[in-house]
């Protein structure tokens, strides 16, 4: 039997957008009301962001796609990459 493949973002763009999708409103408001300086502290901070999309998004399980895509190897990198765009992404809407 065939393994099915993770369904996982493939690019920078594709994650921030399901990061942004999976958030609440609160949430949203709180993250675009942040300081660019302070979109670090979601990524190993208080909210453990970058845990969840390390992990949701495959980033400690082989997701090359979305690593190549986020310039970087490294899991950590690549998730705060992921709420950077994100939280552009959230000012570009306002």
């Amino acid at each position: 039997m065939k393994r099915q493949a993770p369904d996982w973002p493939r690019t920078l763009d594709e994650a921030a957008e399901r990061f942004i999708a999976a958030l609440g409103e609160e949430s949203k408001a709180l993250f675009r009301g942040a300081a660019r300086d302070n979109v670090i502290g979601f990524n190993q901070g208080f909210l453990f962001w970058g845990t969840s999309i390390r992990n949701a998004f495959g980033l400690w399980r082989g997701n090359q796609a979305l690593r190549d895509s986020c310039g970087s190897a490294d899991a950590d990198e690549c998730s705060f990459r992921i709420l950077e765009r994100a939280w552009e992404k959230l000012q570009e809407r306002e």
